[in-house]
């Protein structure tokens, strides 16, 4: 997948030495996120399950929520991802059911509350502990 590569990329160039400062690594940060986000927009569209008896698609995300800048980032790929997927869903009043999988992490309950207020608006949010 062409996140995993750019996440690789990423890690290979702080390991080199080649971010020094953290507004450099920012930077990056910045501009790799741009380019999943355009990955993910030229990609299928694919919810784990679909219930048209319900009226929901079911997005599971297995993301580290441990650090706060993990946490953003989560939401900010998540929020993306759900509203990707709608333009591809047969209605509009389709709603997202999006369960995050953090199983063997440590996460604080509020952090869980801070990502549910943050995307409250597109999906209804549940952990699997």
């Amino acid at each position: 997948m062409e996140s995993e590569n750019v996440v690789v990329v990423h890690r290979a160039q702080w390991n080199k030495g080649k971010l020094t400062s953290p507004e450099a690594a920012a930077k990056t940060r910045r501009n790799l996120w741009d380019r999943i986000l355009v990955a993910e927009r030229t990609q299928m569209f694919t919810p784990e399950f679909v219930s048209n008896e319900l009226g929901e698609f079911v997005l599971v995300a297995n993301h580290s929520l441990e650090s706060t800048e993990a946490a953003r980032l989560s939401v900010e790929y998540n929020r993306a991802r759900i509203l990707h997927g709608r333009s591809h869903l047969p209605s509009e009043s389709w709603k997202c059911r999006l369960v995050y999988d953090v199983r063997g992490q440590t996460v604080s309950e509020l952090t869980i509350d801070l990502v549910r207020a943050q995307l409250c608006d597109v999906a209804t949010v549940e952990f699997k502990r």
